[in-house]
């Protein structure tokens, strides 16, 4: 549970057959990423009772504005893997995290994940105070990450688009649309020629507006597998004519 004074936190997962996309051998990183969420708050928990370390307000909550994931290897059916999170940078507005999916000793993905505090009342980013962190030692600086500044191809949703209903547990304790469902719907709207012929390498998500239970979701698609290996899901909030989120994902034969 603890790596010296950087304070990492792990938790483990056994591949089994919910964990696979429908259709393909590949692993749903949206589950990963569940997991990953619930090593979070195991963190921030230790954090907070053990070492008496607290930088938000009670009243406040943490929500993802980006994140990176690397998939080096696919994980194998009934692997257990083991999740572990740390923190990497803290500012007055942004936290970073790295987390590390290792199964029998060998790194298979690797997540970088930049989140916000959140006012809910306000549904605004207020600011944090790192201090405490800094005082204990917590941040691990060994690991740094440029997120890259990701440009949607589109904000305009056409009829040709694909829409997707908002299910009532798409909705989180926010009361909006989890940030993990942005990419099962872009998992969705990928064409089977490119989910059956190639194999997903980096995946990089940008989050801009909220999605509310009432709302209207449509997805613009490109791919580029001839030059970028590349293709952007652009997730358009057709209510209020919003981008929500731009998805790319690179990919390799």
């Amino acid at each position: 549970m603890e790596d010296s004074k950087l304070k990492v936190v792990s938790k483990e997962l056994v591949v089994t057959d919910d964990l696979i996309i429908p259709g393909t051998t590949q692993i749903d990183l949206t589950k990963i990423l569940e997991k990953a969420m619930e090593v979070s708050g195991l963190h921030d928990n230790y954090l907070q009772n053990q070492l008496n370390v607290k930088f938000i307000q009670e009243n406040h909550t943490w929500v993802i504005t980006q994140y990176e994931i690397r998939i080096l290897k696919e994980a194998e059916l009934n692997a257990t893997l083991e999740i572990d999170t740390r923190l990497i940078e803290v500012n007055r507005f942004f936290c970073t995290r790295r987390y590390s999916v290792v199964s029998d000793g060998q790194l298979l993905y690797e997540v970088f994940a930049k989140f916000a505090a959140i006012d809910m009342e306000k549904r605004r980013i207020v600011r944090i105070n790192p201090a405490p962190l800094e005082t204990e030692d917590i941040i691990d600086s060994s690991y740094t990450i440029e997120f890259s500044k990701i440009k949607a191809f589109t904000n305009v949703a056409n009829e040709e688009d694909i829409r997707v209903g908002i299910d009532e547990s798409d909705i989180d304790e926010n009361l909006h649309v989890n940030n993990l469902v942005y990419l099962r719907w872009a998992y969705r709207t990928i064409p089977s020629n490119i989910s059956e012929n190639y194999k997903m390498k980096r995946i990089e998500v940008k989050y801009e507006k909220e999605i509310l239970p009432q709302d209207t979701v449509a997805i613009c698609n490109q791919a580029d597998l001839e030059e970028s290996k590349q293709t952007q899901q652009v997730i358009i909030n057709e209510s209020n004519n919003k981008i929500a989120s731009v998805i790319n994902i690179e990919w390799e034969k």
